[in-house]
């Protein structure tokens, strides 16, 4: 009898080594192989921060990378593109339309621009319409200055792109819209690179770089960086308390701007003597 339970021991534990080993293979051979893609987008900034101090006067982001393969590629794969996008913080922006009402031009119509970017510059290797198609433009936020809603007291505008226009126009004077079509130098599919001038009258805060890569009007894969714009010394400290002490950078202005009077008068009083 003990015998037979030891023999009986011996046949289940061996039963079960043998399906435990049998089965780890199996386990392995189920498990989906990882993918790895052909073609992966590597980036990098020229500038991880950017410091706005009393003389600054304007500065240039150099924006580049590489595309890295696993595998050659051939004509049948279609010519390579790159897009990059630089957005800023945004602000609502208000643009009116002047009106001529009893011989006196006012303010009429308006559009309001809930989330206008105070920064916003695209460059790519070809005009996106050619890259990428209006849906996967949409997809990736590589469209156009937009409005969100337009409002109006007296209900929306007739014409909501003639407002939008404006606002682009406005952009534009100030240097902070951009639109390169071939602003991106590529060379040899494989490295690129692009320039961007950031004007003097940029403002501060987190600025989205967004970096997308595509292939015979396909997209591929996208890359994005945050740089901080950030003031410096009396910039920072004056915008600190105009943030935190209203009242009293008020109180401050308005004293600086009657000694600044004061002090002017008396110049040109003793000028004239």
């Amino acid at each position: 009898m003990a015998e037979g339970r030891r023999m009986r021991r011996c046949l289940a534990a061996a039963l079960g080594a043998a399906l435990w080993a049998s089965g780890a293979p199996a386990q392995e051979a189920a498990a989906p192989p990882r993918q790895k893609l052909e073609e992966r987008l590597i980036s990098a900034l020229s500038d991880e921060e950017i410091t706005i101090q009393t003389l600054y006067a304007g500065s240039e982001l150099l924006v580049f990378g590489a595309v890295e393969r696993n595998r050659f590629i051939t004509e049948r794969d279609g010519e390579l593109d790159i897009a990059i996008r630089i957005r800023g913080p945004t602000e609502p922006l208000v643009v009116w339309r002047k009106e001529r009402r009893f011989g006196i031009w006012v303010n009429g119509e308006r559009a309001r621009f809930p989330d206008a970017p105070r920064y916003y510059a695209v460059a790519s290797t070809r005009p996106l319409s050619e890259m990428l198609s209006a849906a996967q433009r949409m997809g990736v936020q590589l469209t156009d200055l937009e409005p969100v809603k337009l409002v109006d007291a007296r209900g929306e505008p007739a014409d909501p792109q003639s407002f939008q226009r404006a606002a682009l126009r406005w952009m534009e004077q100030r240097r902070i819209y951009r639109l390169e079509p071939e602003g991106v130098n590529l060379r040899g599919e494989t490295l690129f690179s692009a320039r961007f001038a950031l004007p003097p009258n940029i403002v501060s805060g987190e600025y989205d770089v967004h970096i997308v890569m595509a292939r015979n009007g396909r997209y591929l894969e996208a890359s994005r960086h945050l740089m901080p714009v950030r003031l410096s010394g009396f910039e920072q400290a004056l915008a600190r308390a105009a943030r935190e002490r209203p009242l009293l950078y008020g109180i401050g202005c308005v004293l600086a701007a009657i000694a600044m009077g004061w002090t002017a008068s008396e110049i040109f009083r003793r000028i004239r003597r």
